[in-house]
């Protein structure tokens, strides 16, 4: 768990987090060793991160399914995003038979999918990326992406490299250099988010010879590494392992998985509204017929009382006893001026509410979320 919390809190290149859910509080690792170099948990401490209410609608709680834990409940058997974060954040991994690689996807690239999707239109190829990093993505074959570094050639002898290939970290690196029987040196510039190798070869002939061998300097200084695309398993919302021939279709199997809570969470608003216009209008009612003096309370037995309400014909939800019942629990404030029309001002935005919701449908629910994720992400990241 320990382990788990702290990789979802790492914002270093290759970290796998374009959407980061937690924030790192301390040291949570870098570039340097992969996050090998991250604090003991005792040390560091994380919160949720700013992206979080974005992409995951408190509206949703109620349509959720949860687990129970010896009677009481506890969290959701599957949480539900509005876009589909095992593209933007990419996993991998190895069980008992089986292994998966999804890479990660840009953040915005999946949402405007997902918009598209929505509205049935074609999806846009997507491609591999990963927050921060400054090298090349380039397609070589069906089912593999090749990532590449970036180097500057400074002069005859001198090389600078200011970007190394995803999943290759910054120590493992300076040991393929030491090993290097063409590099006579090479100094270091870096931080922890950015990399400065300036290496030093024998000769101009080391540096030459490297660049006609075949794949140049990128293969020659191992510049390059490979993102497999075509070995995506994931479980599916029934906690089903399946596999998916691309990123493409993973994403068409979440839009109708999730366009479904969001029916249930539509249907659930509108009769969540329509049971508070309820609720408002009955007390709206009952204390209009006290002031009106329709209905005395004071100094009269419940039956009459009873008789008083009936007479009046209620345009109510709740028959007469239950509405005697409720206006006897009001308190002497709600029958004030001021209580009724506050009441009454209510009863009109919940009012409005219900039409503007009567008026929508759960598609354009979820384009509204994709539309203020969006926001929230481009100002979140600066994307």
């Amino acid at each position: 768990m320990q382990g788990t919390i702290t990789s979802m809190a790492q914002s270093f290149v290759g970290s796998n987090n374009n959407l980061p859910l937690l924030e790192p509080v301390g040291q949570f690792g870098t570039r340097l060793t992969g996050g090998k170099d991250a604090a003991s948990p005792r040390y560091i401490f994380t919160k949720t991160s700013p992206l979080v209410p974005a992409l995951f609608s408190t509206d949703d709680d109620a349509v959720l399914t949860y687990n129970d834990d010896d009677g009481q409940q506890i969290e959701p058997a599957m949480f539900a995003p509005v876009i589909p974060l095992v593209l933007v954040n990419g996993c991998a991994g190895i069980g008992t038979g089986w292994s998966t690689t999804v890479p990660p996807h840009h953040p915005l690239e999946v949402l405007h999918n997902v918009r598209r999707a929505i509205l049935r239109e074609p999806l846009y190829p997507m491609s591999p990326w990963a927050l921060g990093f400054k090298g090349n993505m380039v397609l070589a074959e069906s089912g593999t992406y090749i990532t590449q570094g970036a180097y500057e050639i400074e002069n005859d002898d001198c090389v600078r490299i200011t970007e190394l290939p995803l999943y290759r970290w910054t120590e493992e690196y300076k040991k393929f250099l030491d090993n290097n029987s063409h590099v006579s040196d090479f100094r270091e510039h870096h931080t922890e988010r950015s990399i400065d190798f300036e290496i030093k070869f024998h000769s101009a002939d080391d540096l030459e010879e490297l660049q006609q061998k075949p794949g140049g300097l990128m293969r020659a200084l191992k510049l390059e590494s490979n993102v497999k695309v075509g070995n995506m398993h994931v479980f599916d919302e029934h906690g089903v392992l399946r596999k998916f021939d691309d990123s493409g279709a993973i994403l068409e199997h979440f839009v109708d998985v999730r366009m479904g809570l969001y029916d249930d969470r539509y249907a659930h608003l509108l009769a969540e509204k329509q049971e508070q216009l309820t609720k408002i209008t009955d007390h709206v009612q009952l204390a209009d017929l006290v002031l009106e003096g329709k209905v005395n309370v004071m100094n009269t037995s419940r039956e009459n009382l009873h008789a008083q309400i009936e007479a009046c014909n209620l345009e109510s939800s709740v028959n007469t006893s239950d509405a005697a019942d409720a206006l006897l629990r009001m308190s002497l404030r709600q029958f004030t001026q001021e209580e009724v029309q506050r009441q009454q001002a209510k009863r009109d935005k919940v009012l409005e509410q219900l039409g503007s919701l009567q008026g929508s449908s759960a598609k354009e629910l979820w384009l509204k979320d994709l539309d203020h994720a969006e926001d929230v992400i481009t100002q979140t990241l600066d994307l």
